[in-house]
């Protein structure tokens, strides 16, 4: 059940700070989310299982699976991804960028209003985007507007949606695959910062909300045609069924925990069929010392439906910083983070202390993303 208790430690909302650096291993060890629920579930729209399946074995990555070939992984690749950036005065635009180089082919300004580090952007075909932002300067506290991109990567001006919410601000926002719903997760709701979170799926012809309160998930990814919602949160990934009765988050259901066996659980999604889960992990590794070639985690696949590991598609090592010569040099553990998944779930956006795009088993870094830092992106 989605609860609002303390998060652990390296749990990260997106644009609020930047992914932490250890020189020692275990970003998020066992100890780290002792009393979160164990183990994994088949993703169900229908009722909870009575028990999750056994304990998984530890996901260990020390290679990734068979790399695909460079023809492989641009098959059906999307041409362009939009980008958010904040620029050195403190505005923001998103940048559409090719995919192939991240070359930049056009940029749109946002207003003002906008707080830029806070940036949400979304699309469901790659040519009709929204992007939602922080407003703390405006009446409204978050906004959000819809933008095109012709075949030729030409970015059209924003038009606002009259979309309006009290909430505190905006954790994450996705359009349902035939682009007619947007889902959104917010802090604050009913204008109290401290207060719980909230889901809403707000029709965008007719401007219908339903509201889902309880927790505050920051990570959404659509599923089975647009019936279900991932919602990563800090006890694991959820699933909820939009079609279903009720208001409150605690009737989405568990399917995968924070922790895979000792494996610490950053972040996860599913696929846009619904099929398997594509998770990012770090292992505890004790006192292990760290050097060049150590594997710290990695990116996953797995089954929603058994709850086994299908393989690997990229693995992370562990970093090194030379933080000035002072007592913070050394090596360290990083994570990554997962951004958008292509309608074909081959193509994925990711931040593994380089940002760039994952198709399948084949890792390209891409410019515009400075190491270490949140990104906001999507194709």
């Amino acid at each position: 059940m989605l609860t609002n208790d303390d998060r652990t430690a390296t749990t990260t909302r997106p644009g609020r700070r930047w992914r932490g650096r250890r020189i020692a291993a275990g970003l998020l060890s066992a100890a780290a989310v002792a009393g979160l629920a164990t183990g994994v579930q088949a993703a169900t729209s229908g009722p909870a299982l009575a028990a999750p399946p056994a304990q998984l074995g530890s996901a260990r990555l020390d290679a990734a699976d068979s790399p695909w070939s460079a023809v492989r992984a641009q098959a059906g690749m999307p041409r362009y991804y939009v980008l958010g950036q904040e620029s050195k005065s403190g505005g923001g635009s998103l940048q559409v960028r090719s995919s192939a180089t991240g070359q930049v082919i056009s940029s749109v300004s946002t207003p003002a209003a906008c707080d830029p580090k806070s940036f949400k952007i979304t699309t469901a075909d790659d040519r009709n985007f929204v992007v939602g932002c922080d407003t703390p300067r405006s009446k409204s506290a978050i906004a959000f507007y819809r933008f095109r991109i012709t075949s030729r990567g030409q970015a059209s001006g924003l038009t606002p949606l009259a979309i309006r919410t009290p909430d505190d601000s905006l954790d994450g926002a996705a359009l349902s695959p035939d682009g007619r719903k947007l889902a959104i997760t917010m802090q604050g709701f009913g204008g109290v910062p401290s207060g719980p979170g909230a889901l809403e799926v707000v029709t965008l012809a007719t401007g219908a909300t339903r509201t889902w309160t309880g927790s505050s998930p920051y990570d959404l990814s659509w599923a089975g045609n647009g019936r279900e919602l991932g919602l990563f949160e800090s006890s694991g990934l959820y699933t909820l069924n939009v079609t279903a009765a009720g208001s409150k988050l605690n009737s989405a259901h568990l399917v995968l925990s924070r922790t895979f066996k000792t494996d610490g659980v950053q972040t996860a999604k599913l696929s846009p069929d619904g099929r398997t889960i594509i998770a990012s992990v770090t292992y505890d590794l004790g006192n292990q010392p760290l050097h060049r070639g150590t594997v710290v985690g990695g990116i996953i696949e797995i089954s929603a439906r058994t709850g086994k590991q299908l393989g690997t598609l990229q693995p992370i090592h562990a970093q090194y910083s030379a933080d000035g010569g002072g007592s913070e040099a050394g090596w360290y553990e990083t994570s990554c983070t997962l951004g958008s998944i292509d309608a074909t779930g081959h193509h994925l956006l990711v931040g593994c202390d380089h940002f760039g795009r994952l198709d399948g088993t084949r890792f390209t870094p891409l410019p515009g993303v400075a190491q270490d830092t949140y990104f906001s992106a999507a194709w």
